[in-house]
């Protein structure tokens, strides 16, 4: 029972900050995620790319989605996606 109020209570935060994290994201100038991030812009598919851990993810702001570039199905960790937002 306290392993599954542990996850609850994991998953809570993790959504908090997550759309904390797509709030910031939200409120700066390309140029400044540019500058941040090294991200590149792909304004074909309205997305940034960015490198994670030698893996190339495609982070969508207005769909508040991300990506990995090379398998759009692929199941990504709560740390790749906290990882690919900050």
């Amino acid at each position: 029972m306290e392993d599954r109020v542990k996850q609850e209570r994991e998953s809570i935060q993790y959504l908090e900050l997550d759309a904390e994290l797509w709030k910031t994201l939200d409120g700066l100038s390309a140029e400044d995620i540019y500058r941040r991030s090294l991200a590149s812009y792909d304004s074909h598919l309205r997305c940034y790319q960015v490198q994670v851990l030698n893996e190339s993810y495609r982070v969508f702001p207005r769909d508040i989605a991300i990506h990995m570039a090379e398998d759009r199905e692929a199941f990504l960790s709560i740390e790749i996606r906290l990882l690919s937002l900050q």
